[in-house]
């Protein structure tokens, strides 16, 4: 599986490398089943960073039979495991920051602003929205209650999160516009000019 998120690594420092910033069309907020399918994918990645580390340290101890793994042994797999999401979440960050996308908002065309339609930045795009959030949910009880709340809010009539109310962003839709089409001038027909024979039948 971390061939698919070196991948996905690989297809994001493309797209930051050789995006043209084309025209795109008003701001408009994101519908939720694209907010949906770009969370869908960033949990994927998620996942595809961690399972390999995780099951490799699985079969570390499963090897040990019961007896205390070497300390240190122990803690380095655990590094070298996590080692894959660490470098994922700092790609999120970084990719948050700068243009205020994940790689699934990055895919989907989606695009985090704040409600005056400017940048994110770090403090407001990851602090405050995941942040924020993210330690409330560690809590026992309130925190599966509160990501519930989180979730649920998107059906508001403003169609935000409660962590965007939090950091005072919308998710727009950065899909960029069709190209206008060429202006073309009205073909000219040229009037038919009928014979004075033709136009007068007794003439013939």
């Amino acid at each position: 599986m971390d061939s698919y998120v070196a991948t996905a690594v690989d297809a994001v420092a493309e797209s930051v490398r050789t995006e043209v910033l084309a025209p795109v069309a008003p701001q408009s907020v994101a519908d939720r089943g694209a907010r949906f399918t770009a969370r869908l994918l960033d949990e994927f990645l998620v996942i595809a960073a961690v399972a390999p580390g995780l099951l490799s340290l699985y079969g570390d101890l499963l090897d040990q039979k019961g007896k205390m793994p070497d300390l240190a042994a122990f803690t380095s797999s655990i590094v070298l495991s996590l080692a894959p999401w660490i470098a994922l979440v700092a790609l999120q960050w970084f990719l948050v920051a700068t243009r205020g996308q994940t790689v699934g908002k990055l895919w989907m065309k989606l695009r985090i602003v704040r409600l005056d339609g400017s940048p994110v930045g770090f403090a407001r795009g990851v602090l405050l929205r995941q942040g924020v959030i993210g330690l409330g949910t560690i809590l026992p009880y309130v925190g599966t209650l509160l990501g519930l709340v989180d979730v649920l809010w998107i059906y508001g009539g403003e169609t935000r999160c409660l962590h965007d109310v939090i950091a005072g962003t919308k998710v727009i839709d950065v899909t960029p516009a069709p190209p206008a089409r060429p202006h073309r001038e009205p073909r000219r027909v040229k009037a038919l000019v009928v014979p004075d024979v033709i136009a007068d039948p007794e003439a013939v």
